[in-house]
């Protein structure tokens, strides 16, 4: 039997309920090598200081959050940035932003009768 664990990801930003992500590792710092890393390498050869990036994070985070606090339509795109400039900020020491791992429950598979 393979059983892989899953674990869901919930973001927040003050205390305002984001998204989940359902993921295979409880280690944040494996989803900022996935996806944070990349993200300011780009900017990097874009020209865009660290500090720059920062601050784009910060802008685009509170726009996500205004959105969902106001019922409105996401996209699939921004949710995926989300996931990289949510770390970046983590990193960064953001104090706004929190995150929980769960341990997705592992159900066994029910034999079938012959």
């Amino acid at each position: 039997m393979n059983n892989k664990q899953t674990y869901t990801l919930y973001l927040f930003y003050e205390d305002t309920y984001l998204a989940k992500y359902k993921i295979k590792s409880d280690d944040w710092r494996d989803i900022y090598k996935q996806y944070s890393e990349k993200t300011i390498i780009l900017g990097m050869k874009m020209g865009w200081k660290l500090n720059d990036q920062n601050k784009k994070c910060k802008w685009f985070i509170t726009d996500y959050e205004k959105r969902v606090r106001h019922c409105e339509r996401t996209k699939k795109s921004d949710l995926m940035l989300l996931l990289s400039t949510f770390f970046i900020r983590y990193k960064m020491n953001d104090t706004k932003c929190d995150f929980i791992f769960l341990k997705n429950k592992i159900k066994p598979k029910k034999k079938k009768v012959k």
